[in-house]
Parts: C-alpha cells; structure tokens; sequence
C-alpha cells in the first residue's frame, strides 16, 4: 500500500539500493517457467522504478540461487536475469533467522560475528519480516561489531559490488 511506497521512497531518498526479491515469495509461481519468473521480475522492477525513479538491477532469488525447491533449474532464471541486466547476489554468512526454531538475538549475533573475519567481502542474510523481532534486536550489536573492526565500512549492494553467487551462469 501506500505506507511501503512511501518506506521505498525513503530507502532510495537516503541512498539505499532496492533490490529485487519477486513480488510474492512463492516458489510455486516464481519458478513455475522462465517466462513466468521474467513476468514476475518485471512487476517488480517497474514498481520500484514507478515508485522511486531508480530502476532496480540487483536481484536475490528466494531460496538463493542454491535452493532445492525450483524444479525448473536455477541456470535459466540466472541467465535470464543476465540477459535483462540484472545482477543477482546470493549471502556468504547467514544469521540463520529463518530456520524452523526461532533464534534469540543473541544467537543471531553469534551466527553473524562469529563468522565476518572470514571474509574480505561479506553479504549477510537477514529477513524482514513481522516476526523477526529477533533480528531487528541483534541488529545495533552486529553493526557495532562490524564497525569496532579494523579497516571496514557497511556498504550497500550496487552494481559496482563483486557478487556472492551459490551458483554461476556463463
């Protein structure tokens, strides 16, 4: 409604990137045929361009481009994505706040930090959603860590950043 177009609006004001997740999350629908998913990433994408002016070409797939639930394979929807300018980035460390049990935001923390010198580069995977209070506790702590590190900075996901990919397209 209104309100998530007025939050878009904001997000891109402040200098965010929007990317693309599918306008439903239903893997049913969005992987169904690479016609059905080009349908669907186009929704999006003129959403956030109506919306904002910015015209979005960063994507995530639900599941990650690794997921075991499409039973179309992942490789057509990476390359149609390629073929529409459109980068998509998969996550390298996982807060694990979407597993069955719901973790406390202390171990989302743990999941988090436990892992960042690992990398040079990291994109982590959060959720937004209602229910991840959780989440949104851990949130402040994580970034103070991140920030408490030597030689980082928290930056947002353009075009310009090297892409985590699970799997690669040619």
């Amino acid at each position: 409604g209104r309100n998530m177009e007025r939050l878009y609006q904001r997000i891109a004001d402040e200098g965010h990137s929007i990317g693309m997740h599918s306008t439903n999350h239903v893997y049913a629908t969005v992987y169904a045929s690479e016609e059905a998913f080009l349908e669907d990433t186009k929704k999006i994408r003129d959403f956030i361009y109506l919306v904002t002016g910015q015209e979005s070409n960063i994507y995530r797939f639900p599941g990650g481009s690794s997921n075991r639930v499409s039973q179309v394979d992942m490789h057509v929807f990476g390359n149609a994505l390629q073929n529409e300018g459109i980068k998509y980035y998969d996550w390298n460390i996982s807060s694990q706040d979407a597993s069955v049990i719901k973790p406390s935001s202390a171990e989302i923390v743990r999941n988090v930090t436990k892992r960042l010198a690992s990398y040079d580069e990291a994109i982590i995977l959060f959720h937004d959603a209602q229910s991840k209070d959780t989440t949104v506790a851990a949130l402040p702590a994580i970034i103070e860590y991140i920030l408490g590190m030597e030689n980082t900075v928290l930056l947002p996901i353009t075009s310009d950043t090297k892409p985590v990919q699970h799997m690669t397209v040619e």
